[in-house]
């Protein structure tokens, strides 16, 4: 997990469980409200991928796998690892708006 935003909002990494070592190839990046009157915790790479492939289907490529930073405006960096065959790089950084991960 890192450091939250100025409004309480944090991204990072989840892992299947305490005895796996983060890799790229095994993480998911989340995102929490901390001060959600309800905090919930929101897959990014699930909510990405439901919001954003009609608009940029390049997305399908990938899988989200870290959180990396989060902006007071509500900007998230995301460190993501390529599935299948295909062009383009293996590993990408998306920087997502709020829309697209919590519409």
């Amino acid at each position: 997990m890192n450091k939250p935003n100025n409004l309480g909002e944090l991204v990072g990494t989840c892992i299947p469980d305490n005895s796996t070592q983060y890799n790229i190839d095994n993480g998911f990046a989340f995102y929490l409200d901390t001060n959600a009157a309800s905090p919930a915790f929101i897959d990014l790479n699930a909510a990405l991928h439901a919001n954003a492939d009609s608009t940029i289907p390049t997305i399908k490529k990938y899988v989200f796998a870290t959180g990396t930073s989060i902006d007071d405006q509500h900007e998230v960096t995301l460190n993501s690892r390529k599935t299948g065959a295909g062009g383009g790089a293996a590993t990408v950084i998306y920087l997502a708006s709020k829309p697209a991960y919590n519409p």
